[in-house]
C-alpha cells in the first residue's frame, strides 16, 4: 500500500471501546479517537445496530446498522469494537460484504475457546488480523518484563479484576509473548461468576521455572491489572493504571533471621501510553503498508489469543 494513501477504516462497535463512553475524559482509550488523532487513517464508515442513539457530528462519516450497508466502501481496516458475544457473526458479515485487508478485534476476541476457534477459521483469508491487547504493541513494557525476568526473576502475580477472559487475559498475553507458551495451568481457588460468559479466579501459570500468580480481586479495588516480580535483587511492580514501573532493592530483613524484605524506597520509570491505543495504530499502519521495521516481538496475533483462551480454559477445570 503507498505510503501517500490513508488507511480507509471502519469501525464496528460505537460504545464504550469504540467511541469511548467509558472514558472519564477524552483520551486515545478508544477507537475512534487513535483514528482521528492519526494522520495515516481515514474512518470513512461506523456501523452500530443503536446508531440513531449516537447523537455526534461527523459529516465525513457514513453512519450504519449494518455492514451490508456499506459494502460498497472501500475498506483497508476493519476495527471490531462491538460486545465480545457478536464478534463471530461480524467476522463473517466482515468477510461477506467489505473483505478488509486488514482486521483489528478487540480482546479477548470470543467468549469461549471454541468461538476463538471459529473466528480464526472465518479470518483464515484475511492477511493481517491482530488483536487490541495494547499493551502487547509497546515496545517500552514488552522490553522491562522480558530485562527483569532475565535477571532471574522468576516469582510474580498478576492481580486482576473483572473476569479472566475480559481483564486476567491482559497479563497472559503479555507474559506469553516474554516466555512463549505455558508449561503447565491449575486451579488455586473454586471460581466465582463475574458475568454469564466470564469468571474470576486464582490460578496459576508456569513457564519452566518461572510461576506466575493470578489473583482475582474486587472490581473497586482494581479495575485492570497490575504485575508483580520477584527476584535474587528486589521487585519489579508495573500498575496499569499508574502508567509506570517499581523497582525496589532486596534488603536483610531488620527483625527475622535469614529473611529479606523490600526497601521503602523505589525507582520508579514511567511508561506512557500503556493504556492508550497509539502503539496500536502505529504497528497496523506498518503491518498494512508492508513496513519491515515492526519490531519482531511486538504485536498480539490471533494465535496468541487462542492460547490466552487455551490457559483460562485449563484453569477453569
Amino acid at each position: 500500500m503507498p505510503k501517500n494513501t490513508n488507511i480507509k477504516t471502519c469501525l464496528i462497535g460505537f460504545g464504550n471501546v469504540g467511541q469511548g463512553l467509558y472514558l472519564k475524559t477524552v483520551t486515545k482509550n478508544s477507537h475512534l479517537r487513535s483514528i482521528q488523532t492519526n494522520d495515516n487513517f481515514d474512518l470513512v464508515a461506523v456501523v452500530d445496530p443503536y446508531i440513531k442513539n449516537i447523537g455526534i457530528n461527523m459529516p465525513e462519516v457514513r453512519f450504519a446498522k449494518t455492514i451490508e450497508e456499506v459494502q460498497n466502501l472501500y475498506v483497508d481496516l476493519a476495527v471490531i469494537a462491538c460486545p465480545t458475544s457478536t464478534h463471530l457473526e461480524t467476522c463473517s458479515q466482515l468477510v461477506k460484504h467489505l473483505n478488509p485487508s486488514a482486521i483489528l478485534i478487540e480482546k479477548p476476541v470470543g467468549l469461549t475457546l471454541m468461538e476463538c476457534k471459529e473466528i480464526m477459521k472465518c479470518l483464515q483469508e484475511i492477511p493481517t488480523v491482530v488483536i487490541n491487547y495494547q499493551r502487547n504493541y509497546n515496545q517500552n513494557i514488552l522490553q522491562q518484563v522480558a530485562d527483569t525476568i532475565s535477571f532471574g526473576y522468576s516469582k510474580g502475580v498478576v492481580y486482576y479484576s473483572n473476569g479472566a477472559i475480559n481483564n486476567a487475559s491482559h497479563g497472559l498475553a503479555l507474559i506469553i509473548s516474554v516466555l512463549g507458551s505455558p508449561t503447565n495451568v491449575f486451579k488455586l481457588s473454586s471460581a466465582t461468576k463475574e458475568r454469564p460468559s466470564d469468571m474470576n479466579l486464582d490460578f496459576v501459570v508456569e513457564f519452566g521455572e518461572t510461576r506466575i500468580s493470578f489473583i482475582a480481586t474486587q472490581e473497586n479495588d482494581y479495575s485492570m491489572f497490575r504485575i508483580e516480580l520477584f527476584g535474587p535483587k528486589g521487585s519489579w511492580l508495573y500498575d496499569a493504571g499508574l502508567e509506570r514501573s517499581e523497582m525496589k532493592s532486596r534488603v536483610e530483613d531488620p527483625i527475622y533471621v535469614g529473611r529479606f524484605s523490600l526497601t521503602q524506597n523505589s525507582t520508579i520509570t514511567s511508561i506512557p501510553e500503556t493504556e492508550s491505543f497509539t502503539h496500536v495504530y502505529n504497528y497496523l499502519e506498518k503491518r498494512i503498508r508492508g513496513d519491515s521495521d515492526i519490531e519482531p516481538t511486538s504485536g498480539a496475533s490471533l494465535d496468541l489469543a487462542y492460547e490466552v483462551h487455551q490457559v483460562i480454559e485449563k484453569a477453569q477445570k
